[in-house]
């Protein structure tokens, strides 16, 4: 009995894979195998295109991406019913997972790219892909919804010192289910337009932050956001949240560019002023600052510096954080 129960455990535990393969959602770069049991000639392997097809047989080009491979699966048997072969049995297999990405950097051992094996994770799963957190990690990680599909400047996601306010717990959940596909074999050549379940609602990059000291100190797993493909994750260090909660930037058109020690009431004058002064090709008019928003989104203030320098505009407060660029004159 004991034996039986060690080969059932066995068993189980190789089918595994095999049961997450069924619930994956395919996209382009993915590697797939499509086997017909009994029909070596129909089988195929390659790489889903960037239109998200794959070459099939006679078929030709059939649309996978964004779709399951149970899904796949049926569409495929259904089709070679109608037509082809009575009874079709269809093995479909995920040889190399490419369509995930997702990028972590900051305080982890091996910061880079990744790519998911399963439609979503967890930041915990990420930071163990990573190889763990180091020494001197900070307290705060966030969460960059969709940043690898849209880019934008790391560093003016990263310089936000304001408390984030937290994503909903609806907006962070996974969309519902994709409809069913028509019942054609042109449904499989042009497929429908849908969003993956592995993809958060398009729309609006979103930031997430999460609490480092309850997530990793205390264990409260609310913090363990998941993670999805195209999400870009920033875990913090003792130094970048020094640098953010005491510094501002200023750039371009000034003698000493860099960073400047944040007081309170510092004003955007008296940092161009502590960066050397304005250079002789420098347009202060066009000046700007760029600040995080709450909800992760880039403000951006244009400051006319000659007419404050001049009493004829009021000085504008900074806050830490803030990025002051002044343009070089075009002239």
């Amino acid at each position: 009995m004991a034996l039986r129960r060690i080969l059932f455990f066995f068993l189980l535990v190789l089918s595994l894979p095999v049961w997450a393969q069924e619930d994956y959602v395919l996209g382009s770069g993915d590697k797939i195998r499509i086997q017909v049991i009994g029909e070596p000639e129909m089988s195929t392997e390659g790489e889903i295109s960037p239109q998200g097809t794959i070459t099939f047989w006679i078929l030709g080009d059939i649309k996978v991406a964004g779709k399951t491979v149970s899904e796949v699966k049926k569409e495929l048997s259904r089709v070679l019913e109608e037509k082809y072969i009575k009874e079709p049995v269809l093995k479909i297999e995920v040889l190399e997972y490419r369509s995930k990405e997702v990028l972590i950097h900051g305080a982890v051992e091996n910061p880079g790219t990744y790519h998911l094996q399963e439609n979503w994770t967890t930041l915990l799963k990420l930071i163990s892909m990573a190889g763990g957190v180091t020494k001197n990690v900070g307290s705060v990680a966030y969460i960059i919804r969709g940043y690898m599909n849209r880019p934008l400047n790391v560093n003016l996601v990263l310089k936000a010192t304001k408390t984030e306010k937290r994503v909903s717990e609806a907006e962070q959940s996974s969309p519902s289910e994709t409809a069913q596909e028509k019942e054609s074999k042109k449904s499989l050549s042009q497929g429908e337009k849908k969003s993956p379940p592995s993809s958060p609602a398009q729309g609006e990059l979103k930031r997430i932050e999460i609490d480092l000291k309850k997530l990793l100190v205390e264990g409260d797993l609310s913090e363990d956001k998941p993670v999805y493909g195209g999400d870009f994750v920033f875990i913090s260090s003792i130094e970048f949240e020094e640098l953010s909660r005491n510094f501002v930037w200023v750039e371009g058109a000034v003698k000493s560019p860099g960073k400047i020690p944040y007081v309170p009431g510092l004003t955007a004058l008296q940092a161009v002023l502590q960066a050397g002064g304005l250079t002789e090709y420098s347009a202060p008019n066009r000046a700007t600052i760029i600040r995080i928003a709450p909800d992760g989104r880039n403000i951006i203030f244009k400051v006319k510096l000659k007419k404050i320098s001049k009493g004829k505009a009021p000085d504008v407060p900074l806050q830490p954080g803030d990025r002051l660029t002044v343009p070089q004159s075009i002239f």
